[in-house]
């Protein structure tokens, strides 16, 4: 039997005492509040069998949430531990730990536009009888950010960037709470980087970002050995972006940019890209448009000014639109543009 239920997988910070239900942080009778919330989190927590005991120290530290002030904000936690046996004095478990990090969130009109979070820490944990405690003492330190925001139609993107013995876990849903989420993941293991997306109708959202690193006696790392564990400081990122349907994931990129300009977005209503010939169109002979592969348009001596539009673009798939020229002096330039879609 265990003195308390390990903390489950699912709920990381929740396991430090630490993450707390978007609601929590709206003001008392406003759970439809319009005003955007945003707060920074850290904890740390030990744990142990049930036949041992904290005799020193405490087996949870955590820091209040923070609000994010200029969408900024960061925070550390300490934590030191002494667990005993209770049928063996002489079966100590030492924990020593710290956990820091901080985060940048970026919103533009109230709207959620990124995110980074970073955390990075240390701990110890010191067994007197080395492997043959019956203690099996677990560490884990974690940080996160939580926002509540109102988005338009999108596209929120997250990844994840992480080292050994990590912990992280990212959640998106729509309303104030943390349920019926369109981005759930809870990620416990090594160096991996990752990115996902999702794509959400216009309304509220909160969102949930959390970095942290675990050791000792979980079975999943298998990292009960010997008298110590030890991490060094290493570092865990999150970050998100949250892209408007049909808006570009990046600029376009290459050497015909400088002839023609491509579209802030492509038209949702009516499934169309419109490019601009810019002021070196003279320069250019003819020019190939293409769609994902198939060929949209074609235009021969083009004029500053004169816009080319591509028509019959998918509305539920990414378009990566590229144009092809043929310059008047005998080179070649070429370009592409990549838009997310504008249905999910």
């Amino acid at each position: 039997m265990r003195s308390y239920p390990r903390p489950s997988r699912g709920l990381a910070l929740a396991s430090c005492g630490a993450l707390v239900a978007g609601l929590a942080f709206l003001p008392a009778g406003s759970a439809s509040a319009a005003t955007p919330v945003a707060v920074y989190i850290a904890g740390a927590a030990s744990n142990a069998d049930s036949g041992c005991t904290v005799t020193s120290g405490s087996s949870n530290s955590s820091l209040s949430p923070k609000n994010l002030v200029r969408g900024h904000s960061k925070g550390a936690v300490n934590l030191v531990t002494t667990w005993t046996n209770s049928g063996d004095s002489t079966d100590v478990t030492s924990v020593t730990g710290h956990y820091s990090g901080k985060t940048n969130l970026v919103r533009k009109n109230g709207a959620f536009r990124s995110a980074t979070l970073t955390g990075s820490g240390r701990f110890n944990i010191t067994r007197a009888l080395g492997a043959s405690s019956t203690c099996d003492v677990g560490v884990q330190m974690e940080n996160a950010v939580e926002f509540i925001t109102k988005q338009p139609t999108g596209w929120f993107y997250v990844t994840r960037d992480t080292i050994k013995g990590s912990l992280t876990e990212t959640v998106v849903a729509p309303g104030t709470s943390l349920v019926k989420p369109v981005i759930f993941e809870v990620y416990q293991g090594g160096k991996n980087k990752v990115t996902q997306r999702a794509f959400v109708p216009k309304g509220q959202y909160v969102t949930a970002l959390v970095a942290g690193i675990e050791g000792g006696d979980f079975p999943i790392l298998n990292t009960k050995n010997g008298g110590s564990v030890s991490r060094g400081s290493s570092t865990n990122t999150m970050s998100a972006v949250f892209v408007n349907a049909g808006s570009p994931l990046h600029a376009a990129k290459g050497s015909a940019t400088q002839f023609v300009r491509f579209p802030a977005s492509v038209s949702c209503s009516h499934h169309t890209a419109t490019l601009t010939w810019k002021a070196g169109a003279a320069q250019v002979l003819n020019g190939a448009f293409f769609a994902n592969g198939s060929k949209k348009g074609f235009v021969a001596s083009p004029r500053a000014g004169q816009r080319t539009v591509l028509h019959h673009l998918s509305s539920t798939a990414d378009n990566t639109i590229t144009a092809k020229l043929s310059l008047k002096g005998g080179g070649q330039a070429a370009a592409t543009g990549l838009y997310v879609p504008c249905k999910g």
